[in-house]
């Protein structure tokens, strides 16, 4: 399945309400062509939608009322290998643990993906999400009712939804692109958190975390680099699809250069896209990387991407009009490196960090993370009450998130914590929209057999990508004898990297992108100046129309005012009076 969403009655003699299932059909996904199914118990309504990405639906129906239904992949494994042919055999495996009360069978699924189980009896309802909680699952607890779906504009769309603003939630996700820990912007929905099974008996919730991350020592030093790559291998692996070849991003990073370098040890089939601007390493590396192993690598129209706000219809519509009409299907899966950095590169780890999280100084590390990103509460465009209310909403919020980690090494505990809260969300927008361009993510750097290898790494032999190079030369040679971008003050690419080509971390890396953000700008500041639901009570207008002129004159000064107050307003303008 590719989405779901659905509705609970919470008394035991109450059915879903008619209007909120007809709603739900309604909003559940906005392309045509796809045939949504509907599993319907006296007390529950759950409506799917598959976009046929992955070969197998990921629905298990079993006796009476019984139901479970996943999206994204389980990748159920036993000793390391992956049980079942596909998601299907997950699925039914999954039911049959939860019939039987054993919540522990979700931690034997290493991949990513959501779900929900009803019970034979139908009387409860069971919520679950995967170990870092990549594909989101959102909840409402209303009153009389318990309504959830994959895609938060489902339950933005519902009219037995409240949806009161929560500005501490906004101020966070404005200043360090994500709000904490299980909070969505309004006040009556939450994400399910990492490893989460949310369950519902009437109106009693319970919610357990089925997952830990390991507490086992560091791996010997000797067996680091053999150990990861056996496990990364066997990540991809569980993944593969025989006979129907892979298309995959591929970057001028090392991310989705080591799956195509894994997909390639395979002898799999591959197909690459790549949507950098022109002239840049991120384009120029991964055509070289793509020629010296021969795959077929498309390069889509930066022109195209520019033109839109959404990224990956854009590539599904190049897919589309790139394939001949008896191959294309709406739904595709596609490798995918995200995870890559975070995860193995230990990007925004320091030693500094580490440091502090090893003295117990919680609050030393905050700042020093926060420091390096940039992330603060701005007093533009913000309006003075909300600025003097909120201003420390999101440093307080990353120490009480740290306080609740628990680890063998401190320092892993800031590990978890940009785990479950930055890579938790970085897809949220790629989900929230996959009913317009029906692209599967394969993630197999948020394989959890992989990420527990790589957590009992000593973290000093990660910060910065430097057991990430090393193990580079774990691939074929043309892995790590071409080019790649690297992060800047992380360990460098060894080889010549030609200097006039742009430079992803560098402000002025290629005029194209430069001229694409400041028509999105003034495109989105005309968008707030011109809206009868203007949140002037949250930020402030003339900020707005003042960065706006800066913008339109080719000053960069204030364009953070118009990032900052388009990323306030789009909740803001929801939940603003008609």
């Amino acid at each position: 399945m590719t989405i779901i969403a659905g509705i609970y009655a919470t008394q035991p003699d109450a059915s879903p309400p008619n209007e909120a299932i007809e709603e739900i059909r309604a909003l559940i996904c906005r392309s045509s062509g796809h045939r949504r199914r509907e599993f319907k118990s006296s007390r529950c309504f759950v409506a799917v939608v598959d976009m046929h990405a992955l070969p197998a639906p990921g629905v298990a129906v079993g006796p009476g009322a019984g139901l479970a239904v996943v999206v994204g992949d389980p990748v159920v494994k036993q000793d390391g290998k992956r049980r079942f042919a596909d998601r299907s055999g997950d699925a039914e495996y999954l039911r049959e643990g939860l019939d039987d009360g054993e919540i522990g069978a979700l931690a034997s699924a290493c991949g990513t993906f959501a779900g929900v189980h009803v019970p034979p009896h139908g009387q409860s309802l069971s919520l679950f999400v995967d170990k870092v909680g990549v594909r989101n699952l959102y909840v409402a607890v209303t009153p009389n009712a318990i309504v959830f779906a994959t895609a938060l504009r489902i339950l933005e769309g519902l009219s037995i939804v409240p949806k009161q603003l929560d500005t501490a939630s906004i101020i966070e996700q404005v200043a360090l692109h994500w709000p904490l820990g299980r909070k969505t912007p309004y006040r009556d929905m939450f994400m399910l958190g990492p490893a989460e099974i949310f369950q519902c008996n009437d109106s009693t919730t319970t919610s357990t975390t089925y997952w830990h991350w390991p507490d086992d020592p560091p791996l010997p030093p000797d067996g680091h680099l053999e150990e990861c790559h056996r496990s990364f291998l066997g990540a991809i692996e569980a993944r593969l699809v025989p006979g129907r070849g892979s298309l995959a991003f591929l970057s001028g990073g090392l991310d989705s250069r080591t799956i195509v370098a894994g997909l390639h040890q395979f002898g799999e089939t591959i197909d690459t896209i790549n949507f950098a601007p022109p002239g840049t390493q991120d384009q120029i590396f991964a055509r070289w990387f793509a020629e010296r192993i021969d795959c077929h690598h498309r390069e889509i129209p930066f022109g195209d991407i520019a033109r839109s706000d959404q990224i990956m219809v854009v590539v599904s519509e190049f897919l589309r009009s790139n394939s001949a009409p008896d191959t294309y299907t709406p739904g595709r899966s596609i490798w995918s490196g995200n995870g890559g950095s975070v995860g193995v590169g230990h990007v925004y780890m320091t030693s500094v960090i580490v440091e502090h999280m090893r003295a117990g100084r919680l609050d030393n590390a905050v700042d020093a993370y926060m420091t390096a990103q940039g992330q603060a509460v701005t007093r533009r465009p913000l309006r003075r009450i909300p600025f003097d209310k909120f201003v420390d909403a999101p440093r307080s919020g990353l120490i009480a998130e740290l306080t609740r980690i628990r680890a063998r090494d401190p320092a892993r505990a800031f590990y978890q914590f940009l785990m479950h809260n930055d890579q938790r969300r970085s897809l949220a927008a790629v989900y929230e929209d996959i009913d317009l361009h029906g692209l599967e993510f394969v993630l197999p750097f948020f394989d959890s057999d992989f990420l527990s290898t790589i957590y009992r790494i000593p973290i000093e032999q990660c910060i910065g990508h430097e057991f990430y190079n090393r193990w580079l030369r774990c691939f074929s040679e043309p892995a790590w004898t071409t080019p790649w971008q690297a992060y800047p003050g992380h360990a460098p690419c060894p080889i010549e990297v030609p200097d006039n080509l742009g430079y992803q971390f560098d402000r002025n890396f290629s005029r194209d992108w430069n001229r694409m953000m400041r028509e999105r700008r003034l495109g989105r500041a005309r968008i707030m100046l011109g809206s009868g639901r203007f949140p002037k009570d949250l930020i402030s207008k003339s900020d707005i129309r003042v960065a706006a002129l800066l913008c339109r004159m080719g000053s960069e000064r204030l364009d953070y005012v118009i990032d900052k107050g388009y990323e306030y307003f789009r909740f803001a303008e929801k939940t603003a009076p008609h």
